[in-house]
């Protein structure tokens, strides 16, 4: 996989322990199908990485970190309820401020998930950038 060449060491040995749980692609169909960076699918708990689309980009290194930890929050909302949906974590929303540019985001993630994917979508946008907060959630609900 593409992408495991550029997440860092700590992140490489997460992605390790996880691929044990979860199935974890790389430029799956759904890639393809949707303007998407990566993808949850919660009924077959499989993770996605659209590594194509995300080398494009500014930066790419950081954008697949952050989309590696992005999707491990959604993995983390599965285990949490394993319900085949998915729920929220139970994050207050208000302690997870999102600037403009996470904002944007989350309207477009909405357009390719859904509005009642609203909430848990906030939830990983938040996290995505801490890896330490997602690392904890799936030891927690996954592992």
């Amino acid at each position: 996989m593409v992408f495991l060449e550029v997440l860092s060491d700590d992140t490489v040995a997460f992605y390790r322990r996880m691929a044990r749980h979860i199935r974890i692609r790389e430029d799956a169909p759904i890639c393809r199908q949707k303007e998407i960076y990566g993808w949850y699918d919660f009924p077959k708990s499989e993770l996605s990485i659209s590594t194509e689309r995300i080398i494009s980009r500014p930066q790419p290194h950081h954008a697949i970190e952050e989309t590696f930890w992005h999707e491990l929050v959604h993995a983390a909302q599965d285990c949490k309820h394993n319900n085949g949906e998915g729920q929220p974590l139970g994050i207050a929303k208000s302690a997870m401020p999102l600037g403009p540019v996470q904002m944007e985001s989350l309207r477009n993630s909405l357009r390719s998930s859904g509005r009642s994917g609203q909430p848990m979508e906030h939830e990983a946008l938040w996290m995505e950038t801490k890896p330490g907060k997602v690392r904890w959630v799936v030891e927690k609900y996954c592992l």
